[in-house]
């Protein structure tokens, strides 16, 4: 049980990763031809519009195919044919960098959100000072009217 726990939450991980690129690489207007969370071989999914939504059966992984970027197939027949205006290759190059680095940026924010929950659920009350929890009865006030 706790093996299938553990796989399905490396599996959210991936999933949200790979989110960040397919965002950012739609949100630039480049042509994304396959979301996928597993590796192939597939085990089902759904074409909507021009990009093929699947789930397949190695759960460990995910990818996002876009056009015009080189992968791990190394699929290099589009090179020698001028870029067509939705690939990735015929993107500014702060584009490409947002697209790349997205995943990652997701991460980030995932960590973010899952400490800010657990803050919000277990964190301790701090709307009281740390002066008059003590019991002196003395509220602190702003250094600003310490000076004064």
């Amino acid at each position: 049980m706790l093996i299938a726990i553990a796989i399905l939450g490396i599996g959210f991980l991936i999933l949200i990763h790979e989110f960040g690129h397919f965002i950012a690489a739609k949100l630039f207007g480049m042509k994304v031809d396959t979301f996928s969370t597993g590796f192939p071989p597939r085990a089902f999914g759904k074409k909507i519009g021009e990009t093929d939504y699947c789930v397949s059966w190695i759960p460990i992984g995910g990818y996002v195919k876009i056009a015009g970027m080189i992968d791990e197939s190394f699929d290099t027949d589009f090179v020698n044919k001028p870029p067509e205006p939705r690939e990735f290759r015929s993107k500014p190059m702060y584009q490409r960098m947002i697209v790349v680095s997205a995943g990652v940026i997701m991460n980030f924010l995932l960590t973010f959100l899952i400490f800010y929950g657990i803050n919000l659920a277990n964190g301790k009350n701090s709307s009281q000072s740390t002066e008059k929890r003590s019991g002196t009865g003395k509220i602190s006030r702003p250094i600003c009217t310490w000076m004064m």
